[in-house]
């Protein structure tokens, strides 16, 4: 599974997985059990803790014990969210290929019409699709830039701007059927964040109801769970960036 970068690695891996489901299944199951043991034993550490007389303590050692307990209790909790949030990321990966594998539009959410319409991605629009896959995350909060990024190791040059600025230049259509492998999808503004609401979100559709974008990782998401997402603001709009229309 070596690799020269973190995306071709994680598509290694998920090309393994497809190919030895099995002992995917007997690997995944080792680290389940490692996770329960190791958050047993985390209980464990707990309730001997708490059964410490502190009474004979000095006030140093009490409060020296009192953060072991907090710490302790703090790194079972990340743990626990750490997990949570891998499920939930798989979940919606799993939707994504559903919605894919059925032709479905799902919810007509945030004003957005039609249905897709792909055609078989090729030429230019292949260039970006793989560029897509090859461009690593920039870092959080700058969806952006890796969008520009995608267009300029695909070779057609760094757009720059912010996903609002490239909302306002360059989508133009939200409706389904315009959308095509290559394009950008993108809001204004969207609620759910700080940084969200004055500079927006954007990625890049890849074909098949699917797109990617940069949310500290590169993810991959269905259309419309992502439209669902980020519509609570602005209605999504696509279309192609610095007007390049690619076939």
């Amino acid at each position: 599974l070596d690799a020269s970068n973190g995306e071709e690695l994680r598509a290694n891996i998920e090309k393994w997985k497809k190919e030895n489901p099995e002992e995917y299944a007997r690997l995944d199951k080792m680290r389940q059990d490692f996770m329960q043991r190791r958050a047993e034993r985390t209980k464990s550490r707990l309730d001997f803790l708490a059964s410490v007389d502190t009474s004979r303590m000095s006030k140093e050692d009490r409060e020296t014990h009192t953060r072991l307990q907090e710490l302790i209790a703090k790194r079972d909790e990340e743990m626990v969210q750490l997990a949570n949030e891998r499920a939930e990321q798989k979940r919606r990966e799993e939707e994504a290929r559903k919605q894919a594998a059925a032709g479905g539009t799902g919810s007509q959410a945030g004003n957005v019409t039609g249905s897709y319409s792909d055609g078989v991605t090729s030429g230019s629009q292949a260039r970006v699709v793989s560029a897509c896959h090859s461009t690593g995350s920039p870092g959080v909060g700058l969806c952006a830039m890796w969008v520009s990024m995608v267009f300029d190791n695909a070779g057609y040059g760094y757009a720059g701007g912010n996903a609002n600025d490239m909302y306002n230049w360059w989508t133009t259509s939200s409706n389904r059927s315009d959308l095509k492998p290559g394009m950008i999808v993108a809001v204004s503004t969207h609620s759910h964040t700080s940084a969200g609401r004055i500079w927006g979100h954007i990625g890049i559709y890849v074909g098949d109801g699917i797109m990617m974008d940069n949310i500290g990782y590169i993810r991959t998401i269905s259309v419309n769970e992502w439209i669902n997402y980020y519509s609570t603001t602005v209605t999504p709009r696509w279309g192609w960036l610095m007007g390049i229309v690619l076939s």
